[in-house]
């Protein structure tokens, strides 16, 4: 097993272990404030929520991608360059959100009502302003960690971040009901900022890395040379996706967007193990690229191998037992959101294939190609949302969502996977089978209506099946031989402690 695939491996470990305890909390968190507030105060909740994450995205400006691409090559070029890019980042990070706060605060009325179509969330865009800049101070402390393969650290800060967030939002709205839900946010974002910072600056003094700020404007240049192409889809991204909730609110109510939480919430358990591995992913294949080639290849491919198989599988066991999951963990009030949560779960596990080939583009700094594709991506999702969402709501905007995805992932496979050997095709087109299949036979609990001992038969059945074509069709030999004798060395050491 060559060194970058160990490195992978490690630093995997560390991200899983982190998105687990992050999608556990939030397994235990979601369903308990969905119980407290209901549809219509937790699609409130959301709406304010998905406004702090898209504060946090356009103030980023691309540059978390170009901290991510040069220091992880900070072996290569030095810390002196790495220390400007990073200083450089995160002033105009940090510039970018001042900015955005104050335009939201100046123009939180038109905003609300013109923009997002709910009147009721004015009084707290300014607490949304000021919890996205508070977080944007912190967010380059997480990028360093990531471009230094610092993950131990960065893992164990994450899972704290997380634990004491869902502490903090239960106890605030059990006490003060929505108006401490949202508080929450702020407090959440002081507490991440202060823990981020006393955690990474002895990392970069480890690295012997300071945050250098000489040359201010020819740094400023590159970076955003790098990142601002793949910002730019990004950019639009976030602000088309706020509208398209508010026109959802305003077309089928507020309670619309409480189930698309609900929905979102349970495709997590779909995207967790991609999201938590590609930062790794990115620094690995960065570090590989100007390294040997052939690795850089068979990292690549045994990536998308390994994920694509967790992926599908995981989406096939949520997607037939989804009936009485969502009963039993939000409710009765939240059964329209079943069929939401389905149409979600698959299209989650589009983008999360189609994340995994933008990952492989950045890598090699391909960012022109990766706009392109997305904002291509973005308009076909709008023309359709404008035309199904008057007539069904929530489910007409994830059918726009889903033709989007999926129109993605096609568009990637070219430059995404240009340089795989051919002798790997044969896999992709077994698991692109398997994944039509599977995701057919996926509906049948929708179709039949079948009790929840059935549905749970047939997943197991269907599981057991497609893993073992699976193993058998899409990896080779050695590789299972290879995954046979790392799980057996990792239950030898468990065992002995």
């Amino acid at each position: 097993m060559t060194s970058s695939i160990k490195g992978l491996l490690r630093g995997s470990f560390w991200l899983v272990l982190t998105n687990i305890v992050t999608r556990f909390s939030g397994f235990i968190v979601l369903p308990l404030l969905a119980r407290f507030l209901g549809p219509a105060d937790l699609g409130i909740y959301n709406l304010l929520q998905n406004t702090i994450q898209t504060i946090d995205g356009l103030s980023r400006l691309g540059l978390d991608s170009a901290i991510h691409f040069y220091g992880a090559q900070h072996q290569t070029i030095g810390a002196k360059s790495v220390g400007r890019t990073f200083g450089v980042g995160s002033s105009l990070i940090w510039i970018a959100s001042a900015f955005i706060f104050i335009l939201l605060w100046l123009a939180r009325q038109t905003i609300a009502h013109d923009f997002l179509g709910e009147a009721s969330i004015e009084p707290w865009l300014v607490l949304a302003g000021f919890s996205a800049f508070i977080t944007a101070i912190g967010n380059p402390s997480w990028f360093y960690l990531v471009a230094l393969q610092a993950f131990k650290i960065y893992s164990l800060r994450t899972s704290l971040v997380a634990i004491l967030g869902g502490i903090i939002t239960l106890l605030l709205t059990w006490r003060f009901g929505l108006t401490g839900s949202l508080w929450s946010f702020a407090l959440i974002a002081v507490v991440q900022t202060i823990l981020g910072w006393w955690l990474t600056l002895p990392i970069l003094s480890r690295h012997k890395i300071h945050l250098r700020y000489d040359g201010f404007i020819p740094e400023a240049i590159k970076i955003l040379k790098f990142g601002l192409p793949f910002y730019a889809a990004n950019f639009l991204s976030s602000f088309v996706a706020l509208p398209l909730l508010g026109y959802v609110s305003k077309s089928g109510g507020i309670e619309q967007i409480g189930y698309l939480r609900v929905a979102q919430s349970l495709s997590q358990f779909v995207s967790f193990l991609p999201a938590a591995i590609a930062p790794v992913l990115v620094s690995s294949l960065s570090a590989s690229l100007v390294g040997d080639s052939k690795d850089h290849q068979r990292l690549k491919s045994l990536h998308l191998r390994v994920l694509w198989s967790v992926i599908l599988f995981t989406s096939l066991a949520i997607s037939f037992n989804l009936d009485w999951i969502v009963g039993l963990l939000f409710g009765a009030s939240y059964q329209q959101a079943i069929i939401l949560s389905r149409l979600t779960i698959w299209i989650t596990a589009i983008s999360s294939l189609a994340g995994m080939l933008s990952q492989y583009v950045l890598s090699l700094g391909n960012t022109r190609a990766i706009a392109i594709i997305q904002t291509t991506s973005l308009i076909l999702m709008v023309l359709i949302a404008m035309i199904l969402i008057p007539q069904y709501n929530s489910l007409g905007l994830l059918i726009a969502q889903g033709v989007s995805v999926f129109f993605t992932l096609i568009a990637y496979v070219k430059p995404a996977l240009a340089d795989m050997d051919t002798s790997e095709h044969k896999y992709l087109w077994l698991l692109t089978f398997e994944s039509a299949t599977l995701f057919v036979l996926s509906f049948l609990p929708s179709i039949i209506r079948s009790s929840t001992f059935i549905n749970v038969t047939l997943s197991l059945v269907f599981l057991v099946m497609g893993l073992t074509l699976t193993l058998s069709g899409c990896f080779t030999a050695q590789e299972r031989l290879s995954a046979y004798s790392l799980l057996k060395n990792l239950i030898a050491k468990i065992k002995t402690r």
